[in-house]
């Protein structure tokens, strides 16, 4: 499949949303991590050396380092396990194979694999083994692998587009949409082999989440399209595996679309990929929903939300005004203080792909 084929172009005009990874390396070794630093801005490129990552400390920035491959693509949120991401490449032009690196937040290490698959739409992990989730002929391809090496295990959805994925244990999430009727359906898979265990239909929803995460052992994912009226969502979908029931929390504010955890809590940025939907700057909301009491608290923010990432200190936000890019490090819990910074593309860099925290 092409990047012109009516296949690819359906994927990405749906998604807006695609992982990218190229090549493969040995560990990439660095004297440490700059001292102090809160928030990381990954920049990245199709025409470039490479991709970079931005340290920031307080609003300040503190150091870079290059990541030596192209088109990490943006995402709603990134994936994350323990003190290690997971960021994906495609390549220039989505053409050839893809590659996952791993950065390690505690020592900026990055290591690399790579993946036999064009555009990577969904990617998470858990120790050594991470998934990726693709689109081939009018079926959505699930595969497993283990880093540093080239074997794989694949499962194929025919008339399904994955676009997010989720881990808990033994299951494996595969979020998505079924392109007849764009229905929102939660694939729950066996972690180990991909044998399908349910399958569940998500009522009010059309089209597939762009994040999920697990907390406390159910699945939680944003409703950001319903298919009718104005088409905004405005809920939170939580899934209980022991019964395959979804209920949805009332967040108050349309567009609910990249999906965070850190404990009990689940943060949600209330943005949109496709400015057609309206000016990015628009989208200010950022809602907390606490697990553990069920209470929803909204926030607005400075600048239009496009990624989050949170941690125990921050949550912090890649933002825009519609002309200008902005990383906000907001302190929690209140998210009302903290810095705000006017960001500028490293030389040989394009785009801002993402927000890490330490």
């Amino acid at each position: 499949m092409t990047l012109e084929s009516p296949g690819c172009r359906l994927v990405l005009g749906i998604l807006c949303l695609g992982l990218a990874l190229g090549g493969c390396s040995a560990p990439t070794p660095k004297a440490g991590c700059p001292s102090d630093w809160d928030a990381a801005v990954v920049w990245s490129t199709e025409t470039g050396a490479g991709s970079e990552l931005q340290f920031f400390s307080r609003g300040a920035a503190v150091g870079t380092q290059q990541i030596p491959y192209l088109a990490i693509s943006p995402s709603s949120e990134i994936a994350r396990d323990g003190d290690t991401v997971l960021l994906v490449a495609n390549g220039p032009g989505g053409i050839g194979d893809a590659t996952a690196v791993r950065f390690h937040t505690a020592t900026c290490t990055i290591d690399a694999t790579p993946v036999a698959e064009h555009v990577v739409l969904a990617a998470t992990m858990d120790g050594s083994a991470f998934f990726t989730a693709s689109w081939l002929n009018g079926s959505a391809q699930v595969f497993r692998h283990e880093f540093g090496s080239d074997a794989n295990l694949g499962a194929s959805f025919p008339g399904m587009i994955i676009s997010a994925l989720a881990l808990d244990g033994g299951r494996l999430y595969a979020l998505g949409s079924d392109q007849a009727d764009f229905s929102s359906v939660v694939t729950v898979l066996d972690a180990s082999t991909l044998e399908t265990l349910s399958t569940v239909s998500v009522s009010r929803a059309k089209g597939g989440p762009a994040s999920a995460a697990v907390v406390a052992g159910k699945l939680v994912f944003p409703v950001t399209s319903t298919g009718r009226d104005d088409n905004a969502g405005h809920w939170l979908g939580v899934m209980d595996p022991s019964d395959g029931k979804v209920g949805l929390v009332d967040l108050g504010e349309a567009s609910p679309y990249g999906v965070v955890a850190d404990g009990t809590d689940v943060f949600v940025a209330h943005t949109f990929m496709n400015p057609a939907h309206g000016p990015m700057s628009q989208y200010r909301g950022i809602s907390r929903y606490d697990t553990s009491t069920g209470t929803v608290t909204a926030y607005t923010v400075a600048q239009g939300v496009r990624h989050i990432a949170v941690d125990d200190r921050v949550l912090a936000a890649l933002a825009t005004d519609d002309s200008l890019d902005y990383l906000l490090a907001l302190d929690r819990p209140s998210l009302s203080d903290g810095t705000q910074v006017a960001l500028v593309a490293p030389d040989g860099t394009d785009y801002s792909a993402g927000v890490l925290v330490p």
